[in-house]
């Protein structure tokens, strides 16, 4: 009896123990390791969503943080729950929740980056995470250009 009676309380304490810890919310929180990773595909992902809302709505990206991530939920509204965005700014943020960065050049977009842990913007150096739209688009030249410089003129076509 008294056997039995130890067990049934250990058992429930064991029980308590198990549904205690699934009260504790389960932490997305990693290293900054595991997150220098995850944010390099996110943002991949992210410029490979750029690219598609790009086609979709035949102009390029605003360069200002807060429009972009407005005109990438417009073109995509799934955008808005598949990458971390801050409701409070209104913009994309990396795993740190910080802003991402908007890499540009000549007045285009042409990259995205994250300021990494120690949150210092170091132009892609250091402990920043950046892509670069060239790694994954054809065509990354300033507004105005239809093609490329290099696509040869039997390529283009008419009009």
């Amino acid at each position: 009896m008294k056997v039995t009676l130890i067990m049934g309380i250990l058992a429930a304490l064991s029980s308590m123990a198990i549904v205690a810890g699934c009260e504790e919310p389960i932490s997305t929180e990693h290293d900054d390791a595991t997150k220098r990773i995850r944010i390099r595909d996110d943002l991949m992902l992210l410029a490979a969503y750029t690219e598609d809302a790009m086609d979709d709505m035949q102009e390029w990206p605003p360069v200002a943080l807060v429009a972009y991530s407005k005109w990438m939920i417009e073109a995509d509204p799934p955008t808005k729950s598949i990458f971390r965005y801050d409701e409070k700014t209104g913009v994309f943020v990396d795993p740190w929740r910080r802003p991402i960065v908007l890499i540009q050049e000549a007045g285009a977009l042409v990259g995205l980056g994250s300021c990494g842990p120690d949150g210092q913007w170091e132009e892609g150096e250091e402990d920043d995470v950046v892509t670069n739209f060239s790694e994954i688009f054809f065509d990354t030249e300033p507004p105005g250009t239809p093609w490329p410089s290099d696509t040869p003129s039997e390529a283009r076509p008419e009009g």
